[in-house]
C-alpha cells in the first residue's frame, strides 16, 4: 500500500457511500460487500444485452443498433444505484475509479481489442451543474488501468431537452443530429469503446456510435455501468 494512502486512511478515514462502513482509500468509497451486492443483469441479446422475447430481441428488432456489441453487467438498482447517485449528485468522483476497476475485470480481453476509449459527452448545462462528466471519469479510470488511450471524440451540438421526461420513441428522435465529432478528432480506421454511465433506452449512446461510424471508425463497442429498467421498447 502507498504510504500516502495509509496516512490518509489513518487521519482522514473514508466511509462507504452505500452502507457507511469505514473503507480504505483504495476502496474509493465503496466497500467490498456493497460491490458484491451490485445486482447483475440476466443473459440477454448477444448484441445489445436487452431481454429477449421468444428468442428474439425486442430492442434490435425495432431499432438499428449501431454498436457492434454493448456490454452492461449490472442493473441500476440497490447498491449500484446508490453508488452511481453518490458519483453524480454527491460529487464523490472517486467512485468512478471503483466502477472502472470492476468493469476491467468484467471486460477481460475485450479491452485488448480496442484502439481507443471515448465517452458520451455531457450537455453544457449538466457539466456546469456538476462540474464534471461522470462518463468521462469512468472512461478515464478504465483507460488508466488498462493502458488504452482515452480521448474526447464527440461534442453536443444542440440540446434537445431532458431525455428523462420523454417517451422511449421520443428519446430516439430527440438525439438525432444532436452530436458531432470534435474538430481535429481522428476516428478513421479505429476500433473504439464508447462509455456511458446508465443505459435506459440507449438512444444517446446509439446516436453517438452512429456518428463515430459515419466518421470512419472501423467498429464501435459500447459499455455502460448499469441498465435502468429496459426490457422492451414501449410505444
Amino acid at each position: 500500500m502507498n504510504i500516502l494512502h495509509l496516512v490518509w486512511d489513518v487521519f482522514f478515514p473514508s466511509c462507504c457511500c452505500c452502507c457507511g462502513k469505514t473503507v480504505m482509500y483504495t476502496d474509493y468509497f465503496i466497500c467490498d460487500a456493497c460491490v458484491s451486492a451490485f445486482p447483475e443483469t440476466h443473459a440477454g441479446c448477444a448484441v445489445c444485452g436487452t431481454e429477449q422475447e421468444n428468442g428474439e430481441c425486442s430492442y434490435c428488432r425495432e431499432r438499428h443498433f449501431y454498436p457492434e456489441r454493448h456490454f452492461c453487467f449490472f442493473l441500476y438498482e440497490g447498491t449500484l444505484r446508490q453508488s452511481m447517485r453518490a458519483l453524480k449528485f454527491d460529487k464523490t468522483a472517486f467512485v468512478a475509479r471503483r466502477f472502472a476497476s470492476v468493469l476491467r475485470q468484467k471486460m477481460g480481453d475485450v479491452l485488448n481489442e480496442v484502439d481507443m476509449i471515448s465517452f458520451v459527452p455531457s450537455s453544457r448545462k449538466k457539466y456546469l451543474e456538476r462540474g464534471f462528466n461522470q462518463s468521462y471519469l469512468i472512461a478515464s479510470a478504465l483507460g488508466a488501468g488498462s493502458g488504452v488511450a482515452v480521448r474526447p471524440l464527440l461534442h453536443e451540438t444542440s440540446s434537445g431537452g431532458r431525455q428523462k421526461d420523454m417517451s422511449y420513441d421520443r428519446r430516439f428522435l430527440n438525439t438525432m443530429g444532436r452530436f458531432s465529432i470534435k474538430k481535429g478528432a481522428q476516428v478513421a480506421g479505429l476500433r473504439l469503446l464508447l462509455v456511458d454511465d446508465v443505459f435506459t433506452t440507449g438512444s444517446t449512446l446509439n446516436e453517438c456510435a452512429r456518428i463515430l461510424l459515419q466518421g470512419g471508425a472501423k467498429s464501435v463497442f459500447s459499455l455502460s455501468v448499469a441498465r435502468a429498467g429496459l426490457k422492451k421498447l414501449d410505444k
